[in-house]
């Protein structure tokens, strides 16, 4: 990320593994990003912000209350301007590829209301599905 005092600034990676991470969503006002980095046990989803640094993002909704049993998030592909809506892809309990969309807040401290747990969503799937095979159209292609 880019800063006014220090200019580049690298947001670090996951334990274990090949130290690599990829940024692919910013919030609105850069303070929180998401992506993926590859960690002891592989590919997998992280959430990054000033105050914690870069976290596993199943871990932190678990932090949340988020029952993950049985999932692996692999990318977090995009989060809203606001940082509170996470879409990325991953394999679900069934052991199939699956797209998520997660409505949590990123700071615990905000209202309950917000606490709406982690939401599967066909139509999530379908964007990222058309997306992920348009981009592997578009690569084969050229």
């Amino acid at each position: 990320r880019w800063t006014s005092g220090g200019g580049m600034v690298g947001l670090g990676d996951l334990a274990g593994g090949s130290f690599e991470s990829i940024a692919r969503g910013v919030s609105a006002d850069g303070s929180v990003v998401v992506g993926d980095s590859v960690s002891a046990s592989g590919d997998e989803a992280f959430i990054w912000d000033v105050g914690n640094g870069m976290r596993n993002l199943k871990t932190a909704l678990m932090g949340l209350g988020v029952d993950m049993t049985g999932w692996t998030l692999s990318r977090a592909w995009e989060i809203s301007a606001d940082g509170t809506m996470i879409a990325g892809s991953g394999i679900n309990p069934s052991a199939e590829f699956e797209a998520f969309l997660a409505d949590v807040p990123i700071d615990p401290g905000l209202p309950a209301a917000s606490h709406r747990s982690l939401m599967l969503m066909s139509i999530a799937l379908a964007v990222v599905g058309i997306l992920a095979i348009g981009r592997v159209r578009k690569a084969l292609t050229t």
